[in-house]
């Protein structure tokens, strides 16, 4: 048993790992696609009819796939009055705050899989110029909420920001945004 949820921990790393690089990837598509845009509507007169659909989306993939990354690096916005005001149960107010992190998380998880089980049977569609099914999109919201649960679930029993497995990816002090 040790050794599967030990494999599970790797795997999900990894999973991580390639999500946030698929997320960077994402974005300078998106860049590229938006410059494109700008140099065939203005300096050729040629607008596309994709390329507006294909960075929102890009933007709804890139944002669910970088999620979990800032999740496990602890790079997320914390509000932090709870621990400051009673620094000696820190450890068990930030297992309270993870469990309830995990609970949220999976409950949107649950929540958006449903959707996602619904948009796929009654072949719902996007709306605008190039229709796709629209479980195409939301299923990053269940992949983004389903591992940021994973996460929370990790860190109520390894606590601190888990470094990436891939070792091109900067690993984060976990000093995020305090309030």
């Amino acid at each position: 048993m040790k050794s599967l949820v030990r494999w599970g921990r790797i795997a999900h790393d990894y999973l991580t790992d390639i999500g946030y690089v698929l997320a960077a990837l994402a974005i300078t598509l998106m860049g590229a696609i938006y410059c494109m845009e700008v140099v065939l509507r203005y300096f050729f007169n040629a607008p596309t009819r994709w390329s507006t659909e294909t960075v929102a989306h890009l933007m709804l993939v890139m944002l669910f796939l970088s999620l979990p990354h800032a999740t496990r690096s602890l790079n997320h916005i914390a509000v932090t009055l709870v621990v400051d005001l009673f620094p000696r149960q820190a450890v068990m107010v930030d297992r309270v705050i993870n469990f309830i992190g995990l609970a949220l998380c999976a409950m949107v998880a649950y929540v958006s899989f449903g959707e996602n089980l619904r948009q796929y049977a009654s072949l719902i569609e996007t709306t605008g110029n190039i229709p796709i099914p629209k479980w195409w999109m939301s299923v990053w919201i269940t992949y983004g909420f389903g591992s940021m649960a994973i996460w929370y679930l990790r860190m109520m029993f390894e606590p601190g920001p888990i470094k990436p497995r891939l070792g091109f990816i900067h690993a984060s002090t976990g000093q995020g945004g305090d309030i």
